[in-house]
């Protein structure tokens, strides 16, 4: 596959999963606060749904592409004979971008499933729990990505 459009499925990827998480901490969950709590969590919810789904694709994407586009290079510098060392960039952005991935998973699959439960109860403090809980480990992806930018470009 084309070097060029790996790249930029990879940058797509991430442009919308470290896009929409700073749209959700930083837009759409204090707009909610004008909300009555029932109809902000049933929209939180609706909108996290559809979020999830994406990421779920752009995850996997930029876990494909990267490593399609780390095995290529590392190929090309095997063919032509010559040893190579990753940049320091590339290791914290294969390191923290795989744990990002987990961490997601982690949101989706567990925090988000209680989430659900919660609401099926109709249990505010579970509600409010497992909110909470994903508002802070968005924020530890959130960060994560946002360091994973900022190194590519500094290093």
């Amino acid at each position: 596959m084309d070097y060029d459009l790996l790249r930029a499925t990879h940058i797509l990827s991430m442009v919308l999963w470290i896009g929409g998480m700073m749209f959700v901490q930083w837009f759409l969950r204090p707009a909610l606060l004008h909300l009555a709590a029932p109809e902000r969590v049933m929209l939180l919810q609706e909108v996290l749904l559809r979020f999830f789904r994406a990421v779920i694709v752009a995850s996997l994407a930029m876990l494909i592409s990267g490593a399609w586009m780390l095995s290529n290079m590392l190929l090309r510098f095997r063919r032509a004979d010559l040893p190579f060392e990753m940049p320091i960039s590339w290791w914290v952005m294969t390191i923290a971008g795989t744990f990002m991935v987990g961490v997601f998973f982690h949101i989706r699959l567990n925090l988000f499933v209680s989430l659900r439960a919660a609401l099926q109860f109709n249990d505010p403090e579970r509600i409010a729990s497992a909110l909470s809980k994903i508002r802070i480990w968005v924020s530890i992806n959130l960060v994560l990505g946002l360091l994973i930018i900022v190194t590519m470009y500094v290093f």
